[in-house]
């Protein structure tokens, strides 16, 4: 089979290596095409997609985090596929596909969980999370079937169009930004700074408001319900 995957970033250098890997584990033995859309990043971003072998696309939204912007780009980007399936994802969502259950189906629902750790692990290695329902997407899909995907801000809703079979069991989204809480810190105060004045009006990505305090609490009392999720 092959795969298109698509994936907007910014400032992902230390993201980027583990989601490429992940997928072509996952993926072995089918041809599976990164496209990776940058944001204006100001790290070695764009340096490491080349070095993986991956497609450079751009994501224009004046470096701001625009999630009006982000949904159209999500719900267009893919519409050119002649792939079998296309995978939208961010960097840190790492599902776990499994090919040979996809023969008869054309979109599949994922299951989101939290990753949870304090970076002694990497997000290849990392086994502890908890169930988070609000991390559920609809991730996976056949560009020959669906017409229309229609995610709403945030893409975990969505409205798909088309030839309509899905999986009847979820695949498991492995969420990666709470897998260090140093890098959760790092990402939700990058995020913070780059919310564009749409965001703000509409409270879009209020999460990111929280301090580094706020968000080392809600990390510890996550951490501690964590169980073995992969």
């Amino acid at each position: 089979m092959i795969f298109d995957l698509f994936c907007p970033v910014y400032n992902e250098e230390y993201m980027l290596p583990f989601m490429v890997e992940h997928y072509r584990r996952c993926l072995n033995g089918h041809t599976i095409n990164f496209n990776i859309y940058d944001n204006g990043s100001m790290d070695k971003t764009i340096e490491i997609v080349k070095e993986l072998g991956c497609n450079v696309g751009y994501f224009y939204t004046d470096s701001k985090v625009n999630d009006l912007l982000l949904m159209n780009f999500k719900n267009n980007v893919w519409k050119d596929s002649k792939a079998d399936y296309v995978i939208i994802i961010d960097c840190d969502e790492f599902i776990e596909i499994v090919p040979n259950k996809l023969i008869n189906c054309t979109i599949v629902k994922s299951e989101g969980y939290d990753m949870l750790g304090y970076g002694i692990y990497t997000p290849l290695d990392i086994k502890n999370g908890i169930r988070h329902t609000p991390e559920d997407k609809t991730c996976v899909f056949s560009p020959k079937d669906i017409t229309d995907i229609n995610y709403e801000v945030g893409a975990h809703t969505c409205n798909p169009i088309g030839n309509i079979i899905y999986l009847n069991e979820p695949f498991k989204l492995f969420h990666m930004k709470a897998h260090s809480l140093v890098y959760m810190q790092n990402k939700f105060k990058e995020s913070q700074d780059r919310l564009s004045q749409i965001n703000k009006d509409r409270k879009w990505g209020i999460q990111y408001s929280m301090t580094s305090q706020e968000i080392e609490e809600f990390h510890n009392n996550r951490y501690n319900q964590r169980q073995i999720v992969r």
